[in-house]
């Protein structure tokens, strides 16, 4: 059964959650904060509370793994060939 969203802020929260997990892949949360200029414990609450992102650590994230700011929060991110290109979802 397809997930509901009671308000369209839940549904843009859902999204930025999926963007930043697949961003970080395999990274741990101590070099998502140095690529956030943020320290680890800030990471982890970023992870835990995607729409306390600042716009400008959507930046540093988007800049360091080359993704349009956006596409990480216009739309569900998708890995394509060798897992470094993200592509925006075609809705």
């Amino acid at each position: 059964m397809p997930k509901v969203y009671l308000r369209p802020v839940d549904k843009f929260k859902a999204v930025i959650a999926y963007n930043f997990d697949m961003v970080a892949g395999r990274k741990t949360m101590a070099e998502i904060g140095k690529i956030i200029g943020r320290s680890t414990q800030t990471a982890c609450n970023r992870r835990d509370s995607p729409l306390d992102l600042t716009l400008r650590e959507v930046f540093l994230i988007c800049q360091h793994e080359h993704i349009d700011p956006a596409e990480f929060v216009g739309g569900e991110l998708r890995l394509r060939g060798a897992g470094t290109i993200f592509i925006k979802e075609e809705a």
